[in-house]
């Protein structure tokens, strides 16, 4: 198929008739603003904040992950690794959009510092908890504040930068932070494991991840204020609650705010639907609580479905500031590139969801060495992130790299059949794994970063955070469908192969082993049970890799519905509707303040340039 060019001109006459009714929230207005007002300087401080920022949160991150199959373990519900990323990923689909949009109608600063607030939340949590739902319910906290993180992040970097230069800057951050993150991480978490307790593992961030933000936000709230007092008074009366009248009732008031501002409604919808949808689906199997064939079981995944239907019947008819835009949703590029995102997820954490618990228990290796293997992956797509940023500045273009990622990932994805069960009688060689990793990794450099551009590209700007909040809950959420199919699978085969492998005398241990493989790996290697434990892991997992490069194929095709943008194009058309906002928003302050706002937004820009 040839690479499509777009047509600029009709989509721009299309873009117009789109976005003529809907309101631009104040969290926008007050962002385009304080667009010109940014100075070198100040711009320096703020990146410099985030970036150190993002290295604490990503330490945090990675150095708790380490501890995630131990807690689960010490719980007795290893098997609860599914549902509890279930639930840590329905909060993540939520939050992407909440916070994009608390972040519209209130404003970046505020959306960061809500996301922090969440992150330290969670770590108290986990550290105190004492049995599996409390962990749970930490990881939903964990969620909303890396998901909150995540989007202010890429929201800033889209506020400041240039779609030509878009693909550099959102990948470059990472990639300083996370490489490093990624080993340093784990070997704080091994050495917490080896020297103290999961707990002040968890317990420490609670304090860190706070205090190390607050460079950064002091930096948005200071630049927010100074850019109030620059704007002569004409950002104070840009108001959060619109239309309503100013005598209006404070009930009045919380009600356009809650109900029409943040849709609470298809919020409500959209967790309830998907928790229903896939909770269910991740806790039945031989040994768990839930089977199929349960009234209540079929009950809550209709009931899910019903509510999913429901929300984009509301979202799509009657919300006035949706959580999905009906105008984002007709546009192709869009679609395609989160069903893109989607599809990927679901394919990456249907094999990777137990790949950690298979490499320490069939393959033999430390939980630090397990881990590091899935971050050959990581580096390598923060490396190759900053790569394709470069190498779309240079080509202006963003589809051709779509084109390449995606059968490279499909690839590093297919090979994992035939590695993780070579023969039907082992594993192979770490580095080989290793090497799969990389080429994954490679893949999703190449069409995930230019994904993001191209929705980035695609849209106005008042959309600009909703549409890369919906990209990045596109991913929760097939990471969620992921864990879904695996926690079915694994809990479906493994129980079987394990009860079909071990001895005569280990057979009734079978329950034990499935609820925890650190159970597992206390038999002796060599032995006829481990001989057994370890090739019901192997068959299991192999059957998850099938499934997983089955998902994948399907990437081919949807790659091609991806337009040819051209960055450059798109890039003077934002100016042209950054110039159009600075005058709505000019129009809407009052004009008492409009005089001596546009003069000091002039004063800025010049005094920048």
């Amino acid at each position: 198929m040839a690479v499509e060019t777009e047509d600029h001109s009709q989509d721009a006459s299309r873009q117009g008739n789109d976005n003529v009714a809907p309101p631009v929230q104040h969290g926008v207005l007050k962002s385009e603003l304080i667009h010109s007002l940014w100075t070198k300087k100040t711009l320096t401080v703020a990146y410099l904040g985030l970036t150190l920022t993002t290295f604490v949160l990503y330490l945090e991150i990675y150095s708790t992950w380490v501890y995630f199959p131990y807690v689960t373990s010490a719980f007795s519900s290893h098997s609860m690794l599914t549902t509890a990323g279930i639930v840590q990923n329905i909060a993540d689909v939520a939050a992407y959009p909440i916070v994009a949009k608390l972040s519209d109608v209130f404003g970046r600063a505020e959306g960061l510092t809500l996301s922090v607030g969440f992150s330290a939340i969670a770590n108290a949590l986990a550290a105190g908890s004492h049995n599996i739902e409390t962990y749970v319910a930490s990881n939903i906290f964990e969620a909303i504040g890396n998901a909150g993180f995540t989007i202010m992040q890429q929201v800033f970097i889209a506020d400041t930068t240039k779609l030509i230069n878009r693909g550099i800057w959102a990948s470059l951050i990472e990639a300083i932070c996370v490489i490093p993150v990624l080993y340093i991480g784990t070997i704080i978490g091994e050495s917490m494991l080896n020297h103290s307790t999961w707990r002040w593992g968890y317990g420490m961030w609670a304090l860190v991840v706070p205090v190390m933000s607050i460079p950064l936000v002091f930096t948005l709230f200071y630049h927010q204020r100074r850019s109030k007092a620059k704007l002569g008074g004409a950002s104070r009366t840009i108001s959060v609650l619109g239309g309503v009248p100013a005598s209006a009732s404070l009930l009045r008031k919380l009600v356009h705010v809650v109900w029409i501002e943040l849709d609470v409604l298809g919020v409500l919808l959209l967790i309830a639907g998907l928790s229903l949808t896939l909770i269910p689906l991740s806790i039945t199997g031989a040994y768990n609580t839930y089977k199929w064939g349960d009234s209540s079981t079929i009950a809550m995944i209709v009931v899910g479905i019903v509510l999913l239907l429901a929300f984009f019947a509301w979202d799509a008819k009657y919300a006035k500031c949706p959580l999905f835009p009906y105008r984002m949703v007709r546009d192709r590029t869009v679609i395609a590139a989160c069903v893109l995102a989607f599809v990927d997820w679901v394919g990456y954490a249907t094999s990777a969801t137990f790949l950690s618990s298979y490499f320490q228990v069939a393959v033999g290796l430390s939980p630090g060495n397990a881990t590091r293997i899935d971050n050959a992956n990581r580096v390598t797509f923060q490396v190759g992130s900053v790569f394709v940023g470069l190498l779309m500045r240079w080509t202006k273009r963003s589809q051709p790299f779509v084109l390449v990622g995606v059968p490279i990932a499909v690839l590093a994805q297919g090979v994992l059949i035939y590695m993780v069960d070579i023969n039907g009688a082992y594993p192979a060689s770490e580095a080989a794994f290793v090497t799969s990793r990389v080429l994954s990794g490679l893949g999703r450099a190449f069409f995930s970063t230019a994904s993001q551009v191209s929705i980035q590209a695609s849209v106005v700007q008042q959309d600009v955070a909703v549409g890369t909040g919906i990209f990045l809950a596109a991913m929760s959420v097939g990471s969620s469908v992921g864990r879904c199919i695996a926690g079915v699978i694994w809990n479906r085969y493994l129980p079987q192969k394990l009860e079909q492998y071990l001895p005569a005398d280990a057979v009734s241990d079978a329950p034990n082993i499935f609820a925890s493989f650190i159970y597992a790996m206390e038999f002796p290697e060599g032995g006829p049970t481990r001989e057994a434990i370890n090739r019901s892991y192997r068959e299991t997992t192999k059957i998850l890799a099938i499934a997983a490069t089955s998902i994948m194929a399907g990437m081919l095709m949807i790659q091609l519905f991806l337009k040819n943008i051209n960055l450059a194009e798109a890039d003077g058309k934002r100016e042209e509707q950054l110039a159009t906002a600075d005058g709505f928003a000019l129009e809407n302050i009052g004009s008492s303040h409009r005089a001596t706002a546009a003069d000091n937004v002039q004063r800025a820009a010049h005094s920048k340039s």
